[in-house]
């Protein structure tokens, strides 16, 4: 296989989100605090990913050609930008669990978590991006 197949990006978002599921529901994340650190890597290297595959790989569609750090710039920049959106998610939905439940925030736990999950998204998301627009090289 020589590039990003839509079948493994499904099979590890089907694998992420159901972490995910597991680790929100039974408080996995709060018991063990570390492991906010492989999902948002795991989340960041997915995204970057998956938009690397529909902008450089997916037959039958547009493929770009650009440069290596361009298109490095360009897929962690998009996945950055989800990122980003996904944190101002956790903060609606800790808006919300504080209204319905006490005060409580459930998903953020201040500024230092939220650069952490950031940097975490930026990293996974710059490991992905090399290795598939190296890869695309070889």
């Amino acid at each position: 296989m020589k590039h990003c197949s839509p079948c493994y990006l499904a099979l590890a978002l089907f694998l992420i989100l159901s972490f995910h599921a597991w680790a929100s529901i039974s408080a996995a994340y709060f018991i063990y605090l570390w492991l906010d650190i492989p999902m948002h890597f795991a989340g960041g290297a997915w995204v970057a990913s998956a938009i690397y595959y529909f902008f450089f790989a997916r037959d039958g569609g547009y493929k770009l050609s650009i440069p290596l750090l361009p298109g490095v710039l360009f897929v962690v920049g998009a996945a950055m930008v989800v990122g980003v959106c996904w944190e101002f998610f956790e903060y609606g939905m800790d808006v919300i669990a504080e209204k319905y439940l006490d005060g409580r925030a459930i998903n953020q736990m201040g500024i230092k978590d939220t650069m952490g999950d950031l940097f975490l998204d930026l990293v996974g998301a710059f490991t992905a991006a090399i290795y598939c627009l190296a890869k695309r090289r070889a």
